[in-house]
């Protein structure tokens, strides 16, 4: 799965150091939680009808790499920033299972 430009986040480094887990991985926005909770608990027509189409393209990226993402919510998907600020990224794949 190529991340990054697809809206999934890179990630530059991980690495396991005794009982500690590190991953240093690309800078993003708000969640849309966060956006959610700034905008009243309710997003626009508007806001939906740009923000869905992103949603549901991640989502199918990660089944067409045989992953179920398994904890789809507004808090695992966020804005990017800078120049991708308009880009909707998928992260937190910590409950992700392998399907065939």
């Amino acid at each position: 799965m190529k991340t990054g430009e697809y809206g999934i986040p890179k990630v530059y480094y991980f690495n396991h150091e005794g009982q500690y887990n590190t991953m240093v991985m690309q800078l993003l926005g708000k969640s849309l939680e966060d956006l959610l909770q700034l905008c009243g608990g309710k997003f626009s027509i508007k806001t939906v009808l740009m923000i869905a189409p992103q949603m549901l393209d991640r989502i199918q990226m990660v089944q067409r790499c045989h992953f179920l993402h398994r904890d789809i919510k507004p808090d695992n998907f966020s804005v990017g920033v800078k120049k991708h600020k308009n880009r909707i990224y998928l992260f937190d794949l910590g409950l992700a299972k392998r399907f065939i």
